[in-house]
C-alpha cells in the first residue's frame, strides 16, 4: 500500500465489524461506534493467517506499517450530546509467531473530551502505554482500535469518527540519513537533510542551530529557510567546519531546528555529530600500541612462537568463495580474515592483507554479497553479530593499506549501515542476552569505524545497548544472568572490547558503574511466551551497582587450581583463558589484566598454555599473587552455586575435593531445570560429571526435551517430571578444617517437559520434527500442545545438605509433598562395574525407564530393576587418556590418568534401584525406509527415525512364498544450520526367523543369506563397532546387519524360502545403540521411593588407586557412620533437617581405631 511520508488515512483502512460489511471505512460518512463496543481498522488486504517472511536475517511482513517515527494520531469525532466523554485508542502491534498465526499485542491511551459536537483530538504516540525498550514492536503495526464510553451526562448514545490520520509530525518534519560525519581538520562535513512538509497548505520554514556556548565547529544553513508547498519535500545542506583545535577523534554536537510558519509548538529537530577524524587503527589497538606488540614480539621469545602460531593459521586460511545459498560464509572465516589482518599488521606480511581485504569485498559485493542476501553467516544473528565485528576490525586494520578502491570504501559503508539498521531494531526487542550483546558489540565496531557518533552513542547509551546490558544482564553477585561459565566469560569480552575499542574516542567505561537493575526479570514486560523459559532474577541485592569488573571477578571463586571451572547450565568444565577458544579471536583474562592490572588476573593467565594467549594483549613478566581463592569455599546466592572445597592439611590442591551445589537462578535459554542438584565434583583435575556431558545442540528437539531437564542431573526428581523454574535458597553454608557443608531447598511444582522440546526451524508438529531429525518418538493421539508443559503436581519441597569430608561428599536429600509421588534419587556417571548391596534381587528388565512418550524417561533405556537391602555400593570405573573410552562424553580440560568412584546409597534401607543406558550422544540418526517383500511384492514396510528409539516389530505371513526379501534403504537427516549428517552404521533386522507349517523356528542367520549393498559389519548378533546389538533398548543376539553400504541405493537382504514351508515371517528392525563395547557407557542410577514424602542418603567417594571407604551404613536418614581404611570411624549428624523451625546443624565426630575421639566439628564452629 503507498502512502504518504507525511500521514496515513487510516479511513482507507479495512474496518474488521459486523455492522460494516463493505470494510473499507473510506466508504462510509463516517463511523459510528457504540459505547462498549469497538471497531477495529486493519491494515488492508490481509488474507493469509501468517504473513512473516524472512529477507536473511530481517523480518519482514507486507502487511504493517513501520511507525517507529511517526508522532502523532489525530482523530475528528462527533459527540452527540454534553458530558464528559472517554475516548481509548488502541494500536495493533503485530508479533511474529511463525509458523503459527500471527497475533496482534495492543497497546494503549485514552483522553477525556468535553462538549457537544465535533471535535480533533491528537494522541502523541509516546504517551501509549507500551514499554518503551520494547520499541521495536512498532516496526510492525497491524491495526487500530477505537472505543468509548461516557463518564458523566448519563448519555449512551454512540459517537461517530470522521476522520483519522496518522501524522509523521504535526508540521514539518526533518531527517538526514547519516547524522553523524568525521572529517580532517580544516575541512568541511557536509549533511544532506531532506525537509517535508506535513501539512496540506504552503508554509514558510525557518532553520537554526542552537548554540551552547563554547563551539569552535562553525555551521552553515543553505538555505537558511524554505518556502514549501503543500505536502512538498525539499532538500538542506548542514556544512559544519572542523578547526585544527579540535582533538582527533574530538566532536561536538549541533542542534538543527527547522520551524514552520512561525509555529514555535510545532518545531522539528535533528542532532548531528561531527567529528574530526581519528587516524586508524584504534578498534582493537592504536598504532603506538601495535608498535608495542611487535617489540613484544621481537623480544620475547613466547611472543615470538605465539606470533608464529597467528603467521602459520593466517597461511592455511583459504579464502572462501561466496555461498551459493542463503548465507555467504561459514562464520568462522571472519575470525581467520581478522587473524590475518592482524598478522600483516605486525609482519607487515601483504599478502596476508590481501587476503583478508578480498574476503571483505565478498562480503560487501552490492550483487552477491550482503546488500544481496542481508546474511553473512551460516548460523545465527549473535554469530552475525560476531563476523561483523570481525569483519569491522579488517576494515579498521586494512583502511590505509592501498588495498581498498573509493568503490569499495563505498560498499562498506552501505553494507554495515545495512548491519547496523538491522540491529538499531533488534535491540529494541527487549531481550536481553548473550546474543544481543554480540549482535549489539557488532554494530558498535561497525559505527566506529564508520566514525559515526551518533550511531556509537546508540549502541553504547540506548535501548539495549552497551549500559543497558551491564545493568540489566549482569547480577548482584557479578556472575551473567545466564549463569554460564562460557557466557559469562563472553560477556565479559565483550564489555571489555567494547572499553578498549571506546578508549581513543575519549570514551572512558573500563571503570564505569552502571545502576543496578531491580525488576524481577531479566526483560522488561510480562513473562515470556515459551512454555518453561524463566528469565526471573532471584536471590539478595547487596550492591546498587554494575561494573565490568565484577563479571570478570565473579568466575574467580569457583576456578580450581588449573584455572578450570566446574560446568553449570549450558556449559561443560571450562578453562579461563587468556583469548576465547576455538579461534574466536574475543577478549578473555589478557584484556582484562591488560585494562585493569589485577594480579588474579594474572594467576589465571599464569595456568594458560601458549595458544590459549592473546598475542595484542598479553603482558610480559606475570607475577603470581598472593590470593589463592582456589584453595576456599565460596558461594553466589544469585547463580545460586556454592563450592565446597576440603581442607585437609598437607595436602595438594589436586587431591583435595571439590564439590559444586546448585539452587540459583535459572538462567533464560540456557538454564536448566536442576535446583538442589550436585552439579559437579572434581579431584585430581577429573571430572565425573557437567551439565552437558550428553549434549545434543540447541536446533534439536532433545535440547529442550531430555538435555536440560531434570532427569538429566545429580538430584531427586519427583514422578520423572521436569522441575518447574522456582527460586531455591541456601539455608545453611560453612566452611572449617574437618568439613564443608552447604544446605539447599526448592519449592516448585512438577511437570511434563515442553512436549517434544521447544519448535526448532519452523516444523509445526513435533512428528514432523522426529522426522526431519531422522529420530523417532511416538506421538500419542491425543497429544499435548506442541511446546507446552502438562500434568503440574503441587509444589514439592525439597531440600539437601552437601557435605565435604577429606575423602568422600555425603548428600541429605529431603522431599515432601501433600500428594503421593515416586520419588528418584538420581546419579549419572560412566563405567559402572558392579553393584552390590548384602541382599540384590533382579525383579525386572524394561525397555525404558518410562514408556510415557510425554516424558524424557523415555529416553533412558535398557533399564534393570532391583530390589535390595543394607548399603547399596555402585562402583563405577572411568578416565581419561590413551586407554579410556570416552566417546560421546561431552567434557573437557581432564587431567590424563583414571577416576574410580563409589557411590553408596546408605538410605532407605530398603530400596528400589534401577540402572539404565543414559541416550549419550552418537550419530546414529537417519531416516529409514524398509520393504518385506515376497516374490516380487510387498508383503509389509514402513519408515522411521531409527536411532535411540523407533523399532518396528513385524509378523509378516509368508505362506506359499518362496523368495523373501528384506529391503533398507536409509537417508541422512539435516543437523544444525541445515548441514547434513554423516550417521553411523546402526541398522539391524532384529533376530529375524520363518515359523514354518510345523511351528518350528528357523532364524535367517541359520540359513543361506544372499546380500546385495549391504554392510555385512561384523556379522550375526555383533553391531558395527563389536558390541551387542540393542534396538529401543532389547537386546538382539542373532540379529543380522542390514545397513547400507552405500547411502542412496537399497540394501538387500535375499532368502530363498522354497522347501522349508514357511508361513510367517517375524522380526524386528531399528537402529543399534549404544555402538561397540557398553563397559564405558554413562548410566543412570535411581534409588527410588514412594510416599508423600522421602529421605535418602548417599555417600560419594572419587579416587585414583585405592579408595579410603571400607564401609558405610546409617543408623537413620540423619546420621551415617563411615568407616575408613586407616582405621578411623567418622559419624555424622544432622538435626533440624526436616522440620521447619528447627535450628539446622551439622555435627561431625572422628574417632580413631582405638576408639578414642580425635577431633569433632559443628556447623558454626571456626
Amino acid at each position: 500500500m503507498e502512502t504518504q511520508c507525511a500521514t496515513i488515512d487510516l479511513m482507507e483502512w479495512d474496518i474488521l465489524h459486523e455492522g460494516y460489511p463493505n470494510r473499507r471505512a473510506s466508504n462510509e460518512a463516517g463511523i459510528l461506534i457504540i459505547p462498549a463496543d469497538s471497531v477495529n481498522f486493519q491494515y488492508p488486504g490481509v488474507q493469509e493467517p501468517n504473513n512473516w517472511y524472512l529477507r536473511g536475517f530481517e523480518e519482514k511482513n507486507d502487511f504493517s506499517v513501520d511507525l517507529r517515527d511517526w508522532h502523532f494520531l489525530e482523530l475528528e469525532v462527533e459527540l452527540p450530546a454534553d458530558g464528559l466523554f472517554e475516548l481509548k485508542v488502541e494500536v495493533g502491534l503485530l508479533l511474529n509467531k511463525s509458523p503459527m498465526p500471527e497475533q496482534a499485542e495492543f497497546t494503549a491511551v485514552q483522553c477525556l473530551v468535553a462538549g457537544r459536537g465535533r471535535q480533533t483530538v491528537t494522541f502523541p504516540l509516546n504517551q501509549f502505554d507500551d514499554k518503551k525498550s520494547l520499541s521495536g514492536k512498532w516496526k510492525f503495526v497491524r491495526s487500530i482500535r477505537i472505543s468509548g464510553e461516557w463518564k458523566t451526562g448519563g448519555s449512551k448514545e454512540p459517537f461517530m469518527v470522521l476522520r483519522m490520520e496518522l501524522k509523521c509530525r504535526q508540521a514539518i518534519h526533518i531527517s538526514a540519513p547519516v547524522r553523524s560525519k568525521a572529517v580532517p581538520a580544516g575541512e568541511t562535513a557536509q549533511y544532506e537533510m531532506t525537509v517535508h512538509n506535513c501539512t496540506g497548505r504552503t508554509q514558510p520554514v525557518t532553520f537554526i542551530c542552537e548554540k551552547y556556548g563554547w563551539e569552535t565547529m562553525t555551521v552553515e544553513l543553505d538555505p537558511p529557510f524554505l518556502l514549501m508547498e503543500p505536502w512538498e519535500t525539499k532538500q538542506l545542506r548542514v556544512s559544519v567546519n572542523v578547526p585544527e583545535k579540535v582533538a582527533p577523534g574530538g566532536h561536538e554536537r549541533q542542534k538543527i531546528t527547522a520551524i514552520p510558519g512561525g509555529q514555535g509548538a510545532a518545531v522539528d529537530a535533528l542532532e548531528l555529530f561531527t567529528l574530526r577524524s581519528l587516524p586508524r587503527p584504534y578498534v582493537k589497538m592504536t598504532e603506538p600500541e601495535w608498535e608495542g606488540v611487535r617489540e613484544k614480539a621481537q623480544s620475547h621469545e613466547w611472543a615470538g612462537e605465539l606470533l608464529a602460531m597467528y603467521e602459520q593459521r593466517a597461511d592455511k586460511w583459504i579464502v572462501p568463495e561466496i555461498h551459493d545459498g542463503l548465507y555467504l560464509f561459514e562464520t568462522h572465516h571472519s575470525h581467520e580474515a581478522e587473524n590475518a589482518a592482524i598478522v600483516w599488521k605486525v609482519t607487515g606480511r601483504r599478502d596476508l592483507a590481501e587476503k583478508a581485504a578480498m574476503f571483505l569485498r565478498r562480503l560487501i559485493d552490492p550483487a552477491k554479497g550482503y546488500p544481496a542476501t542481508r546474511r553473512a553467516s551460516h548460523q545465527e544473528l549473535v554469530h552475525e553479530g560476531e563476523l561483523f565485528k570481525h569483519a569491522a576490525v579488517v576494515y579498521d586494520l586494512i583502511y590505509d593499506s592501498g588495498l581498498l578502491s573509493e568503490e569499495d570504501h563505498a560498499n562498506v559503508e552501505r553494507t554495515f549501515r545495512l548491519f547496523i539498521e538491522l540491529i538499531d531494531w533488534a535491540l529494541c526487542k527487549g531481550v536481553i542476552s548473550n546474543w544481543t550483546l554480540a549482535e549489539m558489540i557488532g554494530a558498535l565496531y561497525c559505527s566506529q569505524t564508520l566514525q559515526d557518533y551518533e550511531r556509537m552513542n546508540r549502541f553504547l547509551y540506548g535501548t539495549g545497548g552497551f549500559t543497558d546490558h551491564l545493568s540489566k544482564g549482569t547480577l548482584d553477585d557479578g556472575w551473567w544472568y545466564e549463569c554460564s561459565v562460557g557466557y559469562n566469560l563472553m560477556g565479559a569480552g565483550l564489555f571489555s572490547e567494547m572499553t578498549q575499542s571506546c578508549r581513543p574516542w575519549g570514551i572512558n567505561l573500563s571503570e564505569i558503574w552502571v545502576p543496578a537493575h531491580y525488576y524481577d526479570q531479566v526483560t522488561p514486560g510480562g513473562k515470556p511466551d515459551i512454555d518453561g523459559l524463566c528469565v526471573d532474577i532471584w536471590g539478595p541485592s547487596r550492591s546498587n551497582y554494575r561494573s565490568i569488573t565484577q563479571l570478570w571477578d565473579s568466575l574467580l571463586p569457583f576456578a580450581d587450581y588449573r584455572g578450570i571451572l566446574f560446568g553449570i547450565n549450558d556449559s561443560a568444565e571450562s578453562k579461563l583463558p587468556g583469548i576465547s577458544p576455538r579461534g574466536y579471536m574475543d577478549g578473555r583474562f589478557d584484556l582484562a589484566y591488560y585494562l585493569y592490572r589485577k594480579p588474579e588476573y594474572a594467576d589465571i593467565l599464569l595456568t594458560c598454555g601458549l595458544a590459549d594467549r592473546d598475542l595484542l594483549y598479553a603482558v610480559p613478566c606475570l607475577k603470581q599473587s598472593e590470593s589463592k581463592p582456589y584453595l576456599s569455599s565460596a558461594y553466589a546466592d544469585n547463580a545460586g552455586a556454592a563450592v565446597l572445597r576440603s581442607q585437609t592439611e598437607g595436602r595438594a590442591p589436586r587431591e583435595q575435593i571439590q564439590a559444586v551445589v546448585k539452587y540459583g537462578s535459572h538462567g533464560g535459554a540456557h538454564g536448566h531445570y536442576d535446583r538442589v542438584s550436585l552439579l559437579s565434583v572434581m579431584r585430581y583435575g577429573r571430572s565425573f560429571y557437567n551439565p552437558e556431558s550428553i549434549w545434543y545442540n540447541y536446533h534439536t528437539f532433545m535440547y529442550k526435551f531430555y538435555v536440560q531437564n531434570s532427569i538429566t542431573h545429580n538430584m531427586v526428581i519427583v514422578d520423572q517430571k521436569l522441575q518447574d523454574p522456582a527460586e531455591g535458597q541456601r539455608l545453611l553454608f560453612h566452611s572449617s578444617g574437618l568439613f564443608q557443608a552447604c544446605a539447599v531447598e526448592n519449592k516448585a511444582r512438577w511437570s511434563h517437559p515442553p512436549y517434544g522440546g521447544w519448535r526448532v526451524d519452523g516444523d509445526k508438529t513435533f512428528a514432523e520434527r522426529n522426522w526431519n531429525e531422522g529420530r523417532y518418538v511416538p506421538v500419542p493421539d491425543e497429544a499435548p500442545e506442541y511446546s507446552k508443559r502438562t500434568a503440574f503436581t503441587e509444589p514439592v519441597l525439597q531440600r539437601r545438605m552437601t557435605v565435604v569430608t577429606d575423602d568422600y561428599v555425603v548428600l541429605f536429600d529431603y522431599m515432601s509433598g501433600e500428594e503421593e509421588h515416586t520419588y528418584d534419587c538420581l546419579f549419572h556417571c560412566k563405567g559402572l562395574i558392579t553393584l552390590e548391596a548384602d541382599k540384590k534381587r533382579h525383579k525386572a528388565h524394561t525397555e525404558q525407564f518410562s514408556a510415557d512418550p510425554l516424558g524424557s524417561a523415555q529416553f533412558i533405556t535398557d533399564c534393570d530393576w532391583y530390589d535390595m537391602s543394607g548399603t547399596v555400593k555402585a562402583k563405577f570405573e572411568m578416565g581419561f587418556g590413551q586407554g579410556y573410552d570416552n566417546r560421546a562424553n561431552r567434557t573437557a580440560c581432564n587431567e590424563d590418568g583414571p577416576l574410580s568412584i563409589d557411590h553408596y546409597t546408605v538410605w532407605p534401607p530398603e530400596v528400589e534401584m534401577i540402572v539404565g543406558a543414559d541416550p549419550e550422544f552418537f550419530q546414529v540418526q537417519k531416516q529409514l525406509h524398509y520393504t518385506v517383500a515376497g516374490d516380487g511384492q510387498t508383503l509389509a514396510g514402513g519408515k522411521f527415525g531409527a536411532w535411540i528409539l523407533g523399532r518396528d516389530d513385524l509378523d509378516v505371513a509368508v505362506e506359499g512364498i518362496e523368495m523373501l526379501e528384506l529391503r533398507v534403504r536409509t537417508d541422512e537427516a539435516y543437523g544444525e544450520h541445515g548441514i547434513m549428517n554423516k550417521s553411523e552404521k546402526t541398522i539391524f533386522w532384529g533376530d529375524p526367523y520363518i515359523v514354518t507349517e510345523e511351528g518350528d523356528i528357523r532364524y535367517l542367520a541359520d540359513l543361506p543369506i544372499r546380500y546385495s549393498n549391504t554392510d555385512q559389519g561384523n556379522g550375526v548378533g555383533v553391531d558395527y563397532f563389536g558390541g551387542p546389538v540393542k534396538l529401543r533398548g532389547k537386546r538382539f543376539d542373532r540379529a543380522v546387519p542390514a545397513n547400507p553400504a552405500e547411502l542412496g541405493r537399497e540394501g538387500v537382504i535375499a532368502v530363498d524360502l522354497s522347501g522349508l514351508k514357511a508361513v510367517r515371517f517375524v522380526a524386528s528392525i531399528g537402529g543399534d545403540f549404544p555402538l561397540g563395547d557398553e563397559t564405558s557407557r554413562r548410566k543412570m542410577l535411581s534409588a527410588r521411593a514412594v510416599g508423600k514424602s522421602a529421605r535418602f542418603v548417599s555417600v560419594i567417594e572419587t579416587y585414583e588407586r585405592a579408595a579410603m571407604i571400607t564401609k558405610a551404613v546409617a543408623a537413620s536418614a540423619n546420621e551415617i557412620k563411615v568407616e575408613l581404611s586407616d582405621g578411623r570411624v567418622q559419624i555424622i549428624k544432622l538435626s533440624g533437617f526436616d522440620r521447619d523451625g528447627d535450628v539446622l546443624s551439622v555435627h561431625l565426630q572422628e574417632i580413631g581405631a582405638d576408639g578414642t575421639m580425635i577431633r569433632q566439628e559443628m556447623t558454626g564452629d571456626r
